[in-house]
């Protein structure tokens, strides 16, 4: 329809409806160009993004697989950096509680092992997954459950680490 044929007053609506119609379309480029460039900033500052989009080598937080970009922690040397990423997956109780469960009654479900946890199965599960990303459990699947277990060689490299550092000379007085 190009308003050939109509009155003043229909060429008159059908110019309002087509400026409506070219104003809304200029406000949805400025709000997609806006999104755009905040997406950008988004990328560039100094926050957490998930480690699919970069290096393995920029700092991995223990905390769901998770990397700081402008981190220096890569700068310091390897032990240190393991002592740190043990220290940081066991500081909150749950899950040393969870640790010890299954260093004390062996492998268990996830059921089992919230059973006795001041909270939900969801934010429950989040911490399962600190300690899976830390490596210090895993699990098997049987059906319809996951059965986790400590990794014993994880488990204990992470304990050495740790008595290592509060130790002087490497040695428990």
């Amino acid at each position: 329809m190009t308003g050939e044929g109509l009155g003043e007053e229909s060429k008159m609506s059908y110019f309002v409806f087509s400026l409506n119609t070219i104003v809304f379309s200029l406000n949805t480029i400025v709000c997609s160009l806006i999104i755009f460039f905040d997406l950008l900033l988004l990328l560039r500052s100094p926050i957490y993004l998930s480690n699919q989009f970069f290096d393995s080598s920029v700092f991995t937080s223990p905390q769901n697989n998770l990397i700081m970009i402008n981190s220096k922690a890569h700068l310091y040397a390897p032990a240190d950096q393991i002592i740190s990423t043990y220290a940081n997956g066991i500081k909150h109780p749950t899950r040393v509680v969870t640790l010890r469960d299954l260093r004390d009654f062996g492998p268990m479900t996830v059921l089992d092992l919230a059973e006795h946890h001041p909270l939900s199965l969801s934010a429950y599960s989040q911490h399962i997954e600190i300690l899976r990303d830390i490596q210090l459990i895993k699990f098997k699947k049987k059906h319809p459950y996951l059965v986790y277990e400590l990794d014993w060689e994880i488990y204990h490299e992470a304990a050495k680490s740790i008595v290592d550092f509060f130790s002087s000379n490497g040695v428990v007085k």
